[in-house]
C-alpha cells in the first residue's frame, strides 16, 4: 500500500520534463485521480488515474503522470497500452514498487508537441 504522504506535494511529469532521454521509475503509489482534477484529452474530460514515482523531482515534489481510463467503448490510450504490458495490468495499488521507463516522443496531438511514452519490455515487444 502506499504511503498517503506522497499525495501532499505533487508534480505532474511531462515530456519536456525527460529532456530527450528514457528515465526508469519506481511506482510508489496508484490512485484515481480526484474528480475535481480530471484529465482533459483529445476526446474530452476523461477518468483517470494518478500514479505517483518514488524519486522525487530536484524541487523536492514527487512527480506522476495521469492515465487516461479506457473511453467507453473500452479503447485505451497508447500511454495506458504501454504501462499495462509493462507492468502487467491496468494501474492498481499491487504495482508499487514496480518499475517502469519513460520516454519522450514527438506529437502533434499534444499542445507541446511531445507526449510521454512507457517502454515495453524488450521480452514482450
Amino acid at each position: 500500500m502506499s504511503d498517503q504522504k506522497i499525495w501532499e506535494n505533487l508534480r505532474c511529469l511531462y515530456a519536456e520534463d525527460l529532456r530527450g532521454k528514457r528515465v526508469t521509475l519506481t511506482i510508489a503509489g496508484v490512485r484515481d485521480t480526484p474528480k475535481g482534477a480530471r484529465l482533459f484529452c483529445q476526446s474530452g474530460e476523461s477518468e483517470a488515474w494518478d500514479v505517483a514515482f518514488k524519486e522525487s523531482g530536484k524541487d523536492g515534489r514527487t512527480p506522476y503522470i495521469q492515465l487516461p481510463k479506457p473511453n467507453a467503448y473500452g479503447k485505451s490510450c497508447g500511454l495506458l497500452r504501454g504501462f499495462k504490458v509493462a507492468v502487467g495490468g491496468e494501474p492498481t495499488e499491487e504495482q508499487v514498487g514496480k518499475k517502469v521507463t519513460l520516454y519522450p516522443i514527438k506529437s502533434t496531438k499534444s499542445a507541446t508537441g511531445q507526449a510521454i511514452r512507457v517502454a515495453v519490455p524488450e521480452v514482450m515487444a
